[in-house]
Order: C-alpha cells, then structure tokens, then sequence
C-alpha cells in the first residue's frame, strides 16, 4: 500500500506514473476516480493493482477502502463503470459519490 499525500493534481500525477509502469509490465490494474461528490473529493484517484497493493487516495478512508474492494470485482470481472458509493464508504444510503472505476 502507497498512501499519497499532497495536492489533488500532484496525487493524480503520481497515480497516472503507477498505472504506466504497471501497463508497462502487461499487469492488471483498476484506476478509480471521483466524479461525482463533494468537492473536497473530486479528482481524487485510487489505482488498484490485481495483488491488492494500491496507491492513491480519496482523503476519505472508508470511501478508499469500498472502492479498493469494488476495484477487485472489477478486476476479477473484467468489466468497468460507475459504482455509487455513499458516505463514509456505505453502498447504501441518500448521500453518494460517484466513483468511476
């Protein structure tokens, strides 16, 4: 696990490097973005390798931990789309962040 801490761009930037050097090595990986939220959220990146190592963040450890296990159906699946996460990482609930993955 990577934890980043920084800017919203400068994380983006680190996970975007990630995700090129693990393509590069022909392994899976899920990226997962907010895109829809609160705007302290917004932008926030997660890359999920298929071993379960990550690096990234939301700011949000609930909302990480959800997306890091959406992430791994996704992975397992092979598919991709918008997941609804709701607060404090609930997959229920009226409050939800759109989490693209």
């Amino acid at each position: 696990m990577t934890a980043l801490t920084g800017t919203v761009p400068e994380i983006v930037t680190a996970v975007c490097r990630s995700f090129a050097a693990t393509a590069a090595a022909a392994d899976a990986v899920a990226v997962a973005r907010v895109v829809r939220g609160p705007s302290d959220l917004m932008g926030g990146a997660l890359f999920v390798r298929a071993d379960g190592s990550y690096a990234g963040g939301f700011g949000d450890t609930a909302l990480e931990a959800t997306a890091r296990a959406e992430a791994t159906v996704v992975l397992e699946t092979g598919r991709t789309g918008t997941i609804e996460i709701g607060a404090r990482g609930s997959r229920c609930g009226e409050h939800r962040e759109g989490v693209l993955v």
